[in-house]
C-alpha cells in the first residue's frame, strides 16, 4: 500500500468512519486532500477537506489547506473566509498558539496574503505584543506595499515590547527600501539623538506619507555653498524653477531634493522653518516632502501640535483619511495646540467622520467648533446640512455607505 495514495487514504477514512472513528476519519480524508492538492487535483482535495471539516469541524490545519486550494483556483475571497475560520479556531485555543502559527508559517510561507489575514485578525483582538506586527510587516513587504509595512512596524514600536527585534527590522526595512529619513531616525535614536517618544511620533508621520512618486536623489557630500542662507537658498530655488513648476512636477523634484540636502544644516533645530517650508512643499504639490519635514519636527517642540494639524491636511488632500484622522486626533489631545489649530481640526474631522458614516461624532464635533467659533470658515452649513441629513430617516446612519454623501470637507 503506498501510504500517500489518495485512494487508499479515502478507503482507510471510510472504514475509520464506519467504525466510529471520528478523528482518524477526518486524518486520511485530510491527508487524502493534500495527497490530491500536491497532485493538482485542487476540486478532489477540496471535496476531501470538506469531509473532514464535517467530521472535525473545529480543526484549524484544515482550514489553512481549505484557503491554499481555493487560492490555487483563483478564489481569494473564499480564500479569505477559509483563513478568517481558522483564525477564530485558533485563538480558541491559546494554549497551541505557537503549533499553530508555526504551521501556517511553514504551509504559507510563500502567500503573504494568507497570513496577512490571520495576523490581521490576531492584531485586532491583541495589539500587546510587537511578534503579530512584525510578521504583518514582514508580508506586506513581501507583498510590495512598503508604505503599509513601515506603519505595521511603528504600531510593533508602540507596544513597547520586543523593541531591540522591531528597531532592527525598522533598520533593515529602511535600506531595503532605500528611505534615508527613516535610517536617519533609527541613527539618531541609537546614538541617543533622539528619545523613543520623539522616535516612533515623527516615523508615525513617516509612515502616514502618500507612497513615494521618485526615489530621493543619493546624498551627496555637502559642498561650500552650504555656508549661504535659507533666504539665499530660496531665492536661488526660485529662479532655477521658475514657471516650470506649473507645468511639470518631475522636472522640480530633483531641485527640491537638492535644495533641502543644502538647506538642512542651515534649518537645523528651527521648526518654525521646518513648518514653513513643509507649507510651501504642500503648496508645491510635494506631499512626500512636505511630510518628511514635519517628521524632523520632535513631539517635545511646542510647535508639534500644530504641525500634526498641518500634517493632516497633507495627507487629506492626498486621500489618506484614516491617517489624517489620527493626525488631526493627535493635535486635539495635546494642551499645548493653540486655538486655531484646534478649530481646523475639529473642522476636518467633521467632514471626515461625515464621509466615513459616523455622522453622530461629525454632528457632536460640529456643534462644539459652532459654539466655540459659530464663524468657523463653514461649520454653521455644515452642522444644518447633517441635521437634515439625520431627520429625513434616521436609521439612514445605520445603512453601510450612507455616510458617504458629502457634507462639506470637501
Amino acid at each position: 500500500m503506498n501510504p500517500g495514495d489518495p485512494k487508499e487514504l479515502s478507503r482507510m477514512a471510510r472504514e475509520a468512519q464506519a467504525r466510529g472513528d471520528t478523528r482518524e476519519a477526518s486524518a486520511n480524508f485530510a491527508a487524502a486532500a493534500v495527497a490530491l492538492k500536491e497532485a493538482g487535483d485542487l476540486p478532489g482535495a477540496k471535496s476531501h477537506l470538506a469531509e473532514a471539516l464535517r467530521l472535525t469541524p473545529a480543526s484549524p490545519r484544515l482550514y489553512v489547506q481549505l484557503a491554499l486550494c481555493e487560492e490555487g483556483e483563483g478564489n481569494p475571497e473564499s480564500a479569505d473566509r477559509a483563513m478568517a475560520l481558522f483564525s477564530r479556531h485558533v485563538l480558541e485555543k491559546r494554549s497551541r498558539f505557537g503549533e499553530y502559527r508555526r504551521y501556517l508559517e511553514s504551509r504559507c510561507g510563500a502567500n503573504p496574503r494568507l497570513r496577512l489575514v490571520f495576523y490581521d485578525r490576531l492584531i485586532e483582538l491583541d495589539r500587546t505584543d510587537a511578534a503579530a506586527f512584525l510578521a504583518k510587516a514582514r508580508a506586506h513587504e513581501e507583498l510590495g506595499n512598503q508604505s503599509r509595512a513601515l506603519r505595521a512596524l511603528v504600531d510593533g514600536l508602540k507596544t513597547r515590547t520586543r523593541e531591540r527585534e522591531v528597531i532592527e527590522a525598522l533598520d533593515g526595512f529602511a535600506i531595503r527600501a532605500g528611505n534615508p529619513v527613516v535610517a536617519d531616525l533609527i541613527k539618531e535614536n541609537r546614538e541617543d539623538r533622539l528619545s523613543r517618544a520623539d522616535l516612533v511620533a515623527r516615523l508615525e508621520t513617516v509612515a502616514m506619507a502618500p507612497p513615494a512618486t521618485s526615489r530621493p536623489a543619493p546624498r551627496t557630500p555637502a559642498s561650500p555653498e552650504a555656508d549661504k542662507s535659507l533666504a539665499q537658498l530660496v531665492d536661488e530655488l526660485e529662479r532655477e524653477l521658475g514657471v516650470e513648476i506649473e507645468d511639470r512636477v518631475d522636472n522640480v523634484v530633483p531641485l527640491v531634493r537638492e535644495f533641502r540636502r543644502r538647506s538642512d544644516a542651515l534649518v537645523g533645530h528651527d521648526s518654525r522653518a521646518r513648518r514653513d517650508l513643509a507649507m510651501a512643499f504642500f503648496e508645491m504639490g510635494l506631499r512626500e516632502d512636505a511630510l518628511e519635514e514635519l517628521a524632523k519636527i520632535p513631539a517635545t517642540d511646542p510647535l508639534y501640535p500644530e504641525t500634526r494639524c498641518l500634517a493632516g491636511t497633507v495627507l487629506l488632500a492626498a486621500g489618506g483619511e484614516l491617517g489624517a484622522l489620527e493626525a488631526f486626533r493627535a493635535c486635539l489631545r495635546d494642551d499645548r495646540a493653540p486655538l486655531s489649530a484646534k478649530d481646523e481640526a475639529v473642522y476636518q474631522l467633521v467632514g471626515i467622520y461625515t464621509r466615513l458614516g459616523d455622522v453622530k461624532q461629525a454632528l457632536e464635533l460640529a456643534l462644539e467648533l459652532e459654539r466655540r467659533s459659530p464663524q468657523y470658515r463653514d461649520i454653521h452649513r455644515m452642522r444644518v446640512s447633517i441635521e437634515e441629513w439625520l431627520g429625513v430617516g434616521r436609521g439612514a446612519a445605520a445603512v453601510p455607505g450612507a455616510g458617504k454623501k458629502a457634507v462639506g470637507g470637501k
